[in-house]
């Protein structure tokens, strides 16, 4: 019975539908788009933090 269960339970097919595991809703979306932004921004932070570190130390 394992060896059936485990056989169905594999990678899906290209025709099947994809199921979320948590499903998409509005907030979810938003918190997403919200966290990449943050993450950008956080990003682009270090590396203008760096730049500016780097121009101070050189006389």
């Amino acid at each position: 019975m394992n060896i059936v269960n485990s056989h169905f339970r594999g990678t899906p097919h290209a025709h099947q539908a994809k199921l979320l595991r948590y499903p998409h809703n509005e907030i979810f979306t938003f918190l997403q788009l919200f966290m990449r932004i943050q993450l950008v921004f956080f990003v682009l932070g270090t590396n203008q933090f760096l730049k500016l570190m780097a121009m101070y130390g050189d006389p």
